[in-house]
């Protein structure tokens, strides 16, 4: 085989597939010889180059050649190498809550680096090199960005309509904060703390509330229709919305779990659990943003 290929299946009751052609790189970042090219290639990884000597290889742990009753450490080249290179990047990228296969793919094309001192071409390279910092930084912090802004713009509106309306409840940073917390979390957390920000208690800070499932049942439970609802903010808003100085938190965090929701509505990232289909699974979370805009503005009134 000359050109490797993954093939990612992301839920076990999911019955679509995709495949990525990933081309095959040496030391020196080059197309290896025995990589094939073309348009059809979606992405490079390292496949090594014994013939430049044993370190030009790629050191995997497997059975000796003709005595598969022993194994040990050896050096080997090909594009069964650079495949499983792309397929780790992968399910790291599905570790990050990332569980929609053609999200997955777009994920390692968009983060992949161009090669170092070596002309770049789509038909040798595809999208480029994987990179597997650059892959997890973008499916855990791009994407908490962009949901914290759209939770400010939520919040923005929503106070202006409260104050328009004379709603009376205070609005103020803990409103705002509590909108951008409860829609991305400390996202920003990886650019500043770097390996720091994978530890389980430090990951878990780095997300929205809705996908908090993912620090305690793991990245395939996220999706899961309950948690990605009103049902979060609808129960702290009974336990506590009659003390009048939470209710400006509490309608922030409504507003936080309504721009997450929204943001998945609009950018498939994962399929709901139990919901068929794309266009159920974006009503689904539409709606509920819907109802938590409504409960932010009940909470604001007097």
């Amino acid at each position: 085989m000359v050109l490797g290929t993954i093939t990612t299946l992301i839920r076990p009751w999911a019955s679509r597939s995709i495949a990525i052609a990933v081309s095959a790189t040496q030391e020196d970042e080059a197309t290896s010889f025995y990589s094939n090219f073309g348009k059809d290639v979606d992405i490079a990884g390292p496949g090594g180059n014994t013939r430049a000597g044993e370190n030009g290889g790629v050191l995997q742990n497997t059975i000796v050649v003709g005595n598969p009753e022993k194994s040990g450490y050896f050096a080997f080249m090909g594009t069964s190498m650079a495949s499983p290179h792309v397929a780790g990047v992968a399910a790291l990228v599905v570790g990050e809550g990332v569980t929609n296969p053609d999200m997955v793919e777009k994920i390692l094309k968009d983060s992949a680096r161009k090669p170092t001192n070596q002309k770049y071409s789509t038909d040798k390279y595809g999208a480029g090199i994987v990179d597997a910092p650059a892959a997890i930084l973008a499916a855990r912090s791009k994407h908490g960005a962009a949901q914290g802004g759209l939770a400010l713009l939520l919040a923005a509106a929503i106070a202006a309509t409260a104050r328009r309306r004379q709603l009376g409840a205070p609005i103020g940073v803990g409103f705002f904060g509590a909108a951008v917390l409860g829609a991305g979390g400390l996202f920003f957390l990886p650019w500043l703390a770097g390996g720091l920000s994978s530890w389980w208690g430090v990951e878990a800070l780095t997300r929205g509330l809705p996908s908090l499932d993912m620090a305690v049942l793991g990245p395939l439970a996220h999706g899961n229709p309950l948690f990605m609802s009103a049902l979060l903010p609808l129960g702290l808003i009974a336990v506590a919305g009659g003390v009048p100085r939470a209710r400006g938190v509490l309608a922030g965090i409504a507003v936080g779990v309504a721009a997450h929701l929204l943001f998945f509505a609009a950018v498939p990232v994962f399929d709901l659990s139990y919901v068929p289909g794309a266009t159920l699974d974006s009503l689904w979370l539409a709606g509920n943003a819907a109802v938590c805009a409504a409960l932010a503005v009940l909470t604001l009134r007097r």
